[in-house]
């Protein structure tokens, strides 16, 4: 009872809920037209909750709508504590029990009267979605007889569970401990019979949807693709389209008959053996049922028959290897070619053999069909059919099998580089031998001018000039023109030569035609290129010595080679790695002192030279001296008295050698590009030192700016510190050269200290306290410290003779004492003679001079005359 409330709240609730149930009302009743006028009953529809809002009156529960037909149902509403569906539509239950008994959780869980439940609803019979699946209900809330696509379950069938089940449906429902489910894709079916417990028993389908297949295995039908109707199986379009068994001997089939198998089970009776050629199906029989005109085929697991294969005559026949062919004749017969067939008299062009079959005489062969012999290709000799690459045979020499042995190809002429396949012959070959396996022939003799090269197992057919690179030509070897190896001793080459070249024709002997270059297996090869030594051992003491070379070979090489011995050397002798030549073949030369060159040797007090006329060894008492390339021998006294040498000690031997600066009067000993002393001529005069007493010379403009030029006749000229205790200034760290008619230089920046500039330009560093009352300190870290000027123009007070040190950095002095002719004004020195010209106070001042100079004239003279008077 709703009593009503002062705000009015019961009236409104009252007036919605009557709008909700005629809305739904609507939604099930609405009526509608159809296209022929007719009055029919419109597709129900089912609304779910919408996200964040899932109390709504009348709507159902996030997917949980489901299809029912056309129409679309609710399993469970979303308003979970009031409504349930009712004939598909979520419904308030409150009060009406009349159909959905009991509700929970937005479900139906017992169905009253004459309606009955299915998933999560209660739909009574009289509703017309109800009719389209119940056929009758009791008045116990029990569907008891379905409609086409459902089924009622056998059993146990109450209230408060499902008492339908669509055809489809693969979930069924459970009835205490039996479940009944349908078949993935029925439409229609028949009930299961009763399930026994926990296994679940599924109706029988009778028709499919999606064009799909009922098919029956062991009495369990379901849903399938004709494609998949197969291993067993055929579509059977004899009535009511479906997927019927075949024979049990079948694996497939075009019909139930065990005569309409189109293959046959992997059984005892695998075999298909066709009633006629032509037959699209046939028997599956066992092996012993193939007999007598009849073969078995068993990759195909088929029984044929000999005549279907091609075979004529034949009483039995076998396929082996692919080939049909008759294994025995009837009385007074023989077997026809390739024993295709059964023949009373061999075809023309052949004859029977030993075997009582039918052979092609050489150069014929069996036609395609083996009824007659046909003429073999031109090249080949013998073979297996007409065309060019069916040889078995070919003229032997001139031409080879291109095939493995036991097959058939073409007859390659032995000059065929081109070939067949992988089989080819060799360029310019007359005469070839088959090679073992596919690849190139191998050659037994050129044609023409050309000569027979064997390089391991290759052989080809080169010219004479491309006979080389360790092979040499020889025009006559058992008669025939070769291409041989540089080590073939027997045939003119040398034993062990690995390279060679042919001598000229005056040169050649009977049994040597080359010269040796090198030799193979590390032996070393004679200087004349006569033969090859096994090791060092071999070389001519004296005239020859030893070269190892992995590159061009081990050599004997002479003691005059161009390249690697000395020239013009006869004798040498070689230690390790130093070859030292002992006797030269020309007496204008004579060995170095090394006796590395023989050289000409004509300097004046010279032992011995090194290339020509340069020497390398003097006399006792005088050393070598080299001047712009140029050898002579001197004394020490005159080494060391001439400008810009200086002796060089090296272990027990003195040379006299130059400076390494041009510039240097006198250089260090160790290091001599460091100068100890400069020359007076040129442009860099000046020593500027860079170690202890040496270093480079350079121009006056090169000193700075750390030190600066001074002139000295007598030790030289010198670039000088800036802060040198004796001539620069002391703590000056840049400066430059002394000006006129000074001494010192000019300090532009102390370290540590303050740079002070007399009147006069005279410079010194001093403390900061020094920068006295005329004065003031400025700190600059980048440019350097210095005492400025009380009145200089940028940092101090114009015409301030007298100040004191700024307040702060950056600031200017403070100014106590203008100069003559200025007064201090508000810290600045203002001139006292306001407009007068510089020229006017010169001419005041010299008149006041002129008048002082008078007036003590005249003082002298009246105190003299007065006091005589």
């Amino acid at each position: 009872v709703c009593r009503e409330a002062r705000d009015g709240t019961c009236g409104r609730h009252a007036e919605k809920v009557r709008a909700d149930r005629a809305g739904a009302g609507e939604r099930i009743d609405k009526q509608r037209k159809s296209e022929t006028g007719r009055i029919v009953k419109a597709a129900k529809t089912c609304e779910e909750v919408v996200d964040g809002a899932p109390d709504q009156a009348g709507k159902c529960a996030k997917g949980k709508c489901i299809s029912i037909g056309e129409n679309r149902v609710c399993t469970q509403c979303g308003k979970m504590a009031t409504e349930a569906p009712k004939n598909g539509v979520c419904t308030n239950l409150t009060s009406d029990t009349a159909v959905c008994a009991t509700k929970d959780s937005g479900k139906c869980t017992k169905c009253a009267g004459d309606s009955f439940m299915y998933k999560g609803g209660c739909y009574e019979r009289s509703d017309s979605l109800g009719a389209t699946i119940c056929e009758a209900a009791n008045s116990n809330g029990v569907c008891t007889a379905a409609k086409p696509g459902y089924f009622v379950p056998p059993s146990d069938t109450d209230a408060s569970h499902d008492s339908i089940v669509s055809c489809g449906d693969t979930t069924g429902v459970t009835l205490n401990t039996k479940t009944y489910i349908g078949v993935a894709g029925c439409t229609t079916c028949d009930k299961p019979t009763v399930a026994s417990d926990n296994t679940p028993k599924a109706a029988t389908c009778t028709a499919c949807g999606d064009g799909k297949l009922v098919k029956t295995v062991d009495s369990v039908t379901s849903c399938v693709e004709e494609a998949d109707c197969n291993n067993g199986y055929f579509v059977d379009t004899n009535g009511e389209k479906k997927c019927s068994a075949c024979a049990n001997t079948c694996k497939t089939c075009s019909g139930a008959e065990a005569n309409q198998c189109t293959s046959c089970q992997d059984t005892d009776k695998k075999y298909l053996k066709k009633d006629s050629p032509t037959d699209s199906t046939g028997t599956c029989v066992a092996a012993a049922g193939c007999t007598d005109g009849n073969y078995i085929d068993e990759a195909a697991k088929t029984c044929s028959t000999c005549a279907s294969a091609g075979t004529t005559g034949c009483k039995t026949c076998v396929k082996k290897d692919g080939v049909v062919t008759c294994t025995s004749c009837e009385d007074s017969q023989k077997f026809g070619l390739n024993k295709k067939s059964c023949l009373a008299k061999c075809p023309t062009n052949s004859q029977t053999g030993s075997d009582s079959v039918c052979k092609c005489n050489d150069g014929f062969t069996p036609s395609e069909d083996s009824t007659a012999c046909t003429q073999c290709h031109s090249s080949c000799l013998t073979c297996s059919a007409a065309g060019e690459s069916s040889c078995t045979a070919c003229t032997e020499g001139t031409h080879f099998l291109g095939a493995t042995s036991g097959q058939t190809g073409k007859c390659i002429s032995c000059g065929d580089a081109t070939g067949s396949g992988d089989w080819k012959g060799v360029t310019g070959c007359a005469k070839c031998t088959k090679p073992n396996t596919a690849g190139a022939a191998t050659c037994t003799e050129c044609t023409g001018d050309l000569y027979l090269k064997t390089d391991g197992s290759t052989t080809s057919c080169v010219a004479a000039e491309q006979c080389n690179n360790g092979f040499f030509p020889n025009d006559s070897v058992d008669g025939k023109k070769k291409c041989l190896p540089c080590s073939d001793n027997a045939n003119g080459g040398i034993e062990n030569c690995a390279e060679c070249s042919l001598l000229p024709s005056a040169s050649r002997s009977s049994t040597v035609l080359v010269t040796c270059t090198k030799c193979e297996n590390s032996k070393y090869l004679k200087s004349d290129g006569s033969g090859c030594v096994d090791d060092a051992s071999g070389c001519a003491s004296g005239t020859e010595f030893p070269k190892e070379d992995t590159e061009k070979g081990n050599r004997c090489v002479s003691c005059g080679d161009q390249t690697d011995g000395i020239a013009d050397c006869k004798t040498c002798s070689k230690t390790d790695t130093t070859l030292k030549c002992s006797a030269c073949t020309l007496d204008t030369k004579k060995p170095n002192a090394t006796g590395t060159a023989c050289v000409a040797c004509s300097i004046t007090d010279c032992a011995s030279c090194d290339k020509e006329n340069v020497c390398t060894k003097c006399d006792d008492s005088k050393i070598v001296k080299t001047a712009a390339g140029v050898t002579s021998c001197v004394t020490e006294a005159q080494c060391t008295g001439a400008e810009g040498f200086f002796v060089k000690t090296n272990g027990s031997t003195e040379t006299c050698e130059a400076c390494g600066d041009e510039n240097c009067a006198t250089c260090a000993v160790e290091g001599n590009s460091k100068c100890s002393k400069c020359k007076t001529t040129g442009d860099k005069t000046y020593l500027k030192v860079e170690s202890g007493s040496t270093g480079t010379c350079v121009e006056a403009s090169q000193c700075g700016p750390a030190a600066f030029p001074k002139d000295d006749s007598e030790s030289g000229n010198k670039c000088v510190s800036c802060g040198d205790t004796t001539n620069g200034i002391t703590n000056c760290t840049e400066c430059t050269a002394p000006a006129q008619g000074k001494t010192k230089p000019a300090c532009t920046k102390c370290t540590g200290k303050y740079l002070k500039t007399a009147p006069d330009g005279t410079t010194t560093c001093v403390e900061q306290g020094e920068c006295t009352s005329d004065s003031f300190p400025v700190t600059n870290a980048q440019t350097g410290n210095k005492c400025l000027s009380c009145g200089d123009e940028t940092s101090g007070v114009p015409n301030c003779v007298k100040c004191a040190a700024p307040a702060s950095a950056g600031g200017k002095p403070a100014c106590s004492e203008c100069g003559s002719g200025y007064k201090l004004e508000g810290g600045a020195c203002v001139s006292t003679g306001a407009n007068l010209s510089s020229g006017a106070i010169a001419g005041i001042f010299i008149t006041a001079v002129v008048v002082m100079g008078g007036l003590v004239g005249f003082l002298c003279w009246w105190f003299l005359c007065r006091g005589k008077a």
